[in-house]
């Protein structure tokens, strides 16, 4: 499919590493899209909540399909425009990327984002760092998962390496 024939809007903000995630894929991909930018008082505008009641980003609008969640958004833009494919074919592999890709999400990105910072913005220190010892300790909680993470990132990674680096602050 030509990218010029595809009718893609992207509702995201600039900062969002979720939306950054749709981003990238769509340029790879080599896909026009149609960037909408949303701020913290757009998303309680009737119109973006019909879209996405939960009031968050990114959400890619695809003709008369919406969808948000932006492993979703990057699963479907893989099936859907096969050109210039983001996973690999190969069944093993790409359960691989599935794996990091929800390592990031569920372990790592929640302890970055705002809705999480804002409301201890103002808390001890001591609380941030044990939020990244505790995520470190999740990535690292299995062999396999530590391979991987070694794998994906090209250098060690330990929770012992994560402990000397939090006992700095």
């Amino acid at each position: 499919m030509e990218s010029e024939a595809v009718n893609l809007k992207l509702y995201s903000h600039w900062m969002s590493s979720c939306s950054f995630r749709v981003r990238i894929a769509l340029n790879l991909k080599g896909l026009k899209y149609h960037y909408v930018a949303v701020t913290a008082s757009s998303k309680s505008d009737p119109e973006f909540l019909k879209l996405n009641p939960l009031a968050l980003i990114p959400v890619l609008v695809d003709g008369d399909f919406v969808l948000a969640e932006s492993l979703a958004i990057i699963m479907y833009l893989d099936d859907k425009y096969p050109q210039y494919p983001l996973l690999p074919h190969d069944i093993p592999k790409r359960a691989l990327n599935f794996q990091v890709a929800h390592i990031v999400a569920s372990s790592i990105q929640p302890f970055q984002n705002m809705g999480f910072l804002v409301p201890i913005m103002f808390m001890q220190p001591v609380f941030l760092c044990n939020s990244v010892y505790q995520t470190v300790k999740i990535i690292t909680s299995s062999r396999k998962r530590l391979a991987l993470m070694k794998n994906f990132l090209g250098h060690k990674v330990s929770l012992e390496r994560a402990s000397q680096h939090l006992k700095s602050y």
